[in-house]
C-alpha cells in the first residue's frame, strides 16, 4: 500500500493542507520529508503566521500565498519593533468639521461648510500616489457611517428644513455606493426617513454593523423641550425600521457590534454596558410601548460622589462581517472576534470642573463570551420587554480589562480612531521642549505567549506587561485594578521639530500623525525597509518555485531583528539554508548589485553583512566586492552592522551584537 512519504510532494502537501494547525504541526515534526513539504507550502506557512498574527486570509484578493505571506511578515516584523519602512507628509488644504474617520486604509475628513466630505487614499508603497477626493453631498450633512469593504457602502445622514413647516427640519439618510457615489444597488429605500425635529442641527451618530444601521440622537441640556435620547435601528438593504426605543438624555453616545446581531452600548448615566440584542423581526409599537431595558447589563466600577462621567466614545476595528470583503484588494484581514474594544471616559469633577479621560480596552469576543454564558438561550425579540440580568464588575471586569489614564496624552482628544484589530496606539502630547513618544500596545495573545517563550520580554524598546495597575485614585470609589496581559513598544516620533502631531490614529499598516490645527497629515507606514522588502519578496519567489526544479530551499527560515549600534539602527537578518543551488546565490547577489545603484538603498545595504557560510564558500568574492565589506569577520565594525547568517550562528551573533 502506497504510504503518505511515497506520494509526490505536491500531493503530499495537498493532504497536509487539510489539518488542523495543531495536527500539522505534530505532522511535519515527525519526518524530514514531511517538514520539508511543510516549508515548500507557503499556503501551510501563511496559515501558522496569520494564526499568529490574528489575521484571515482575504479570499477576494487576487494575492497568491506566496504574497500574502511575505506582506505579513513584513508588518508583523514592522510592529513588533514599530519600525517604518516609509513616511509621507500630505497637505491639508480644506478647512475642516468635526466629522472624520480612519478606517479601511481611507481618512475622511468632514469640510468646515458641512456639506462635502474629503477622503484620501493612504499609500502602501513610497510611490503610491496621494490625492485628495471629495464627495458632494449637497446638503446639510451631521454624521456619516461607512461599510466599504464589506458593502461598497457610505451612509450620509442629513438634516434638511422641512418642505412645508418652517420651524421643523427632516434627518434622513442617504445610502451611496463609496465607489461610483451612486444610489446603493442593495438599498430598496436608498434615502431612509428617521425623523423630524424642530433642531437645526442636532447631535446624531450613526453607525453601520453588517446590514444594520445604528442612529443615536441626543440632546444637550439647553434643548429643555426634548429630554429624551433616541435610538434607531434601521436594516438598511429593506429600509424597515427593526428597533427604537428613547432613554434619559445623555445615555448613550454609541454603539460596538458584538456580533451581527448583538450590540454593546457604554451608559453614561448608570455607569454600566448594555447589551442589547437586535431583533430578527421589526418590533411592534402599535401598542405604545418601546423597549426601555437590555437583556444584560455589565456593570462597571462605582464613580466616586465628587465625579460624573459626561461622554463616553467607543470603537472596535474591524467590525463583523459575515458577508465577508469583496470589496477589499488587501491580502489579509484582522479576525474581527479577536478585534481590542477601547472605551473612553470623559470625567468631570462635580466642583472643581476639572476633566479626566480614562480609557478602558477589552477583547470584543470576551465580551460575546458573557452574554453566551450568562444567557445562552436568549431571543432577542422577547428578552427586549424584560428585566436586564446584572453582572458585576468584580465577577466580569478586573482580569478581562486593561485600564489607562490618558488625561496627559493626545488619546483624550477627540479622536477615537486609536484601534486596529488587537492592536492600540496612545501619544504623548505635543508639548514644547520635549520629543513626542508614541506607544503601541499589542492585546493578541499569541504575541506574548511567543516573546515569554523566547526570553524577550523587555528588550528597552518592547515590553511584556501582566501584572496588575491601578489607575482612578479618587476617580472612583475604589481605584481600578485591571490585569488584561499586553506587550508595549514606546518610540519617540522622530520628525522635525516645528511639526506636533494634536493625535496620532492606526490602522492595520500604519500611523497616521494628525498635525496641530490640521494643516496637514503624516503617513507612517509599518514595515521593513526596501532591501528586507526585497529580501522577503526573493524569498516568495524561492518559495513558490517547484521543489523538482531543484531551485527550491528546503529548509529556509527568516527573520529580522533589529539593533540599536553605534551608527544607528540596523537590521540583522539570519536565515537557514540548506541544498542552495549556485544559481539562487548569484540571483540574490546580482539583485543586491541593482539595489545598490539607487542611493536611497545605499545606507540599508551597507549596514548589512553577509557572513553565511554558504554564502563565503559559493559567492564570497562577488558578493565582498558589491558590498564594500571587508573580508575579515570578526571587525567590530562588521559586528555592529546586520548580518545574514547560518541559523546555528544566530544566537552566537545575537550575543555578539549585544557585546558590540
Amino acid at each position: 500500500m502506497p504510504q503518505l512519504l511515497d506520494l509526490p510532494q505536491e500531493i503530499g502537501v495537498r493532504v497536509l493542507s487539510f489539518l488542523d494547525l495543531a495536527d500539522l504541526a505534530s505532522a511535519s515534526t515527525t519526518h524530514s520529508s514531511l517538514y520539508a513539504a511543510f516549508k515548500s507550502s507557503p499556503g501551510l506557512e501563511y496559515r501558522f503566521a496569520a494564526y499568529a498574527a490574528g489575521v484571515e486570509a482575504n479570499v477576494h484578493s487576487n494575492h497568491v500565498a506566496s504574497e500574502r505571506l511575505s506582506a505579513l511578515e513584513s508588518l508583523e516584523k514592522g510592529w513588533s519593533n514599530l519600525t517604518f519602512d516609509f513616511r509621507k507628509k500630505i497637505p491639508v488644504k480644506h478647512s475642516i468639521s468635526g466629522l472624520y474617520d480612519f478606517t479601511e486604509g481611507i481618512c475622511f475628513l468632514g469640510d468646515a461648510k458641512g456639506d462635502t466630505l474629503h477622503y484620501l487614499n493612504m499609500p502602501s508603497k513610497p510611490d503610491d500616489p496621494v490625492a485628495w477626493s471629495k464627495i458632494e453631498i449637497g446638503r446639510q450633512m451631521v454624521d456619516f457611517g461607512l461599510a466599504i469593504h464589506e458593502h461598497d457602502l457610505i451612509a450620509v445622514l442629513t438634516v434638511t428644513p422641512h418642505s412645508t413647516h418652517l420651524a421643523r427640519f427632516v434627518v434622513e439618510v442617504r445610502l451611496s455606493q463609496f465607489s461610483t457615489g451612486e444610489p446603493h444597488r442593495l438599498a430598496q429605500t436608498p434615502i431612509l426617513f428617521v425623523y423630524e425635529t424642530s433642531i437645526p442641527r442636532p447631535a446624531i451618530s450613526i453607525d453601520i454593523f453588517s446590514d444594520h444601521l445604528v442612529l443615536f440622537v441626543s440632546y444637550a441640556a439647553r434643548h429643555f423641550l426634548v429630554r429624551d435620547d433616541r435610538m434607531y435601528v434601521f436594516h438598511w438593504k429593506t429600509g424597515i425600521l427593526k428597533m427604537k426605543g428613547k432613554f434619559p438624555c445623555q445615555s448613550y453616545h454609541g454603539a460596538i457590534s458584538l456580533s451581527p446581531t448583538i450590540l454593546c452600548l457604554p451608559n453614561a448615566r448608570t455607569n454600566t454596558l448594555d447589551i442589547w440584542p437586535i431583533p430578527s423581526e421589526p418590533i411592534d409599537y402599535s401598542d405604545g410601548r418601546t423597549p426601555t431595558n437590555p437583556f444584560m447589563k455589565l456593570t462597571l466600577p462605582a464613580i466616586a460622589r465628587t465625579h460624573a462621567i459626561i461622554a463616553t466614545r467607543c470603537r472596535a476595528e474591524p467590525n463583523p462581517t459575515p458577508g465577508g470583503t469583496p470589496y477589499s484588494s488587501r491580502p489579509s484581514h484582522t479576525i474581527s472576534g479577536d478585534a481590542i474594544v477601547i472605551i473612553n471616559f470623559r470625567i468631570v469633577h462635580r466642583l472643581l470642573g476639572t476633566i479626566d479621560s480614562l480609557v478602558m480596552y477589552v477583547h470584543r469576543h470576551e465580551l460575546l463570551r458573557i452574554c453566551m454564558d450568562l444567557r445562552p438561550d436568549h431571543t432577542p425579540h422577547t428578552l427586549l420587554m424584560q428585566s436586564p440580568v446584572i453582572v458585576p464588575w468584580g465577577v466580569w471586569g478586573p482580569q478581562r480589562t486593561r485600564w489607562f489614564d490618558v488625561a496627559e496624552s493626545s488619546s483624550s482628544s477627540s479622536w477615537i480612531t486609536t484601534t486596529a484589530g488587537q492592536r492600540c496606539v496612545i501619544a504623548s502630547k505635543a508639548e514644547e521642549g520635549s520629543q513626542q513618544t508614541v506607544t503601541v500596545l499589542d492585546f493578541n495573545p499569541r504575541t506574548l505567549r511567543r516573546l515569554s517563550k523566547e526570553g524577550s520580554r523587555d528588550n528597552g524598546l518592547r515590553k511584556v506587561v501582566e501584572e496588575d495597575s491601578v489607575v482612578g485614585a479618587g476617580i472612583f470609589e475604589e481605584p481600578i485594578r485591571s490585569a488584561l496581559p499586553y506587550v508595549s513598544v514606546v518610540r519617540p516620533l522622530e520628525s522635525d521639530s516645528s511639526v506636533a502631531f494634536r493625535t496620532v490614529v492606526l490602522d492595520e499598516e500604519r500611523l497616521l500623525g494628525i498635525s496641530v490645527g490640521t494643516k496637514d497629515i503624516e503617513v507612517l507606514h509599518v514595515g521593513v525597509s526596501r532591501a528586507g522588502e526585497a529580501i522577503n519578496a526573493w524569498l516568495g519567489i524561492l518559495r513558490g518555485i517547484p521543489h523538482n526544479l531543484n531551485l527550491y530551499v528546503s529548509r529556509i527560515s527568516f527573520f529580522r531583528l533589529k539593533l540599536n549600534t553605534f551608527t544607528g539602527s540596523t537590521y540583522a537578518m539570519a536565515f537557514n539554508s540548506r541544498g542552495l543551488p549556485q544559481e539562487v546565490y548569484d540571483f540574490i547577489v546580482d539583485e543586491l548589485a541593482d539595489l545598490r545603484a539607487d542611493e536611497s538603498d545605499i545606507k540599508d545595504l551597507r549596514n548589512c553583512s553577509l557572513v553565511s557560510l554558504a554564502f563565503r564558500n559559493r559567492s564570497q568574492s562577488r558578493l565582498l566586492g558589491i558590498l564594500k565589506i571587508e573580508a575579515s569577520f570578526h571587525e567590530a565594525d562588521i559586528a555592529k552592522n546586520a548580518s545574514i547568517a547560518c541559523w546555528k550562528q544566530t544566537h552566537a551573533l545575537r550575543r555578539m551584537f549585544e557585546a558590540v
